[in-house]
């Protein structure tokens, strides 16, 4: 008995030493941004990917610009819950502007995060969706593909970044959303 006794827990240490040492599962990378025709270069006035959710479960996914397509102005869309009236939620609307930066291009082009430990974890996601269009000259645009965290938020270097820019206020509006 003792000596069964002793191998047991030769086994359990080796297995608690090593237990920190497992690689994390691979990771899924997520869907390739595909390219999309180009929409109005302002905020989508009917809530589709703003209020009500996109028919891609990833608001982050975006699409691919065009071949040539060079970005002038980014908007940024944000939508907050007024009130409700007779059975509709009515989101109080404000599309920002600013000049499209070197940094922004850049962080927008970073990788996403992948975990690093088996067990990872993610809390209840609070945030609001950031929504964000880059627009050409001609005023036309798509959403850019944004990198995300494990968690699925979009990476504090390109919160970061577009939280410096010189947003302006361009548009409000209201949307009507059945609840």
């Amino acid at each position: 008995m003792g000596r069964t006794t002793s191998l047991w827990w030769v086994l359990l240490i080796i297995v608690l030493v090593t237990a920190g040492c497992t690689p994390p599962p691979p990771h899924e990378p997520r869907p390739a941004p595909i390219l999309r025709p180009l929409v109005d270069g302002r905020c989508p006035r009917d809530g589709v990917g703003l209020i009500q959710p996109l028919e891609d479960a990833d608001p982050y996914r975006g699409s691919l610009p065009p071949e040539g397509f060079r970005p002038v102005t980014a908007i940024r869309c944000t939508g907050n819950l007024g009130r409700s009236q007779n059975g509709y939620e009515i989101f109080d609307v404000t599309e920002y502007s600013t000049a499209v930066t070197p940094e922004l291009l850049a962080a927008l082009a970073l990788p996403d995060e992948v975990p690093k430990r088996a067990d990872f974890g993610c809390p209840e996601n609070l945030e609001p969706t950031l929504f964000l269009l880059l627009v050409d000259a001609t005023e036309r645009g798509y959403r850019p593909r944004v990198p995300i965290t494990p968690c699925g938020r979009p990476l504090s270097e390109v919160k970061r970044v577009v939280e410096a820019m010189p947003w302006r206020a361009q548009a409000k509006f209201t949307i009507k959303h059945r609840s």
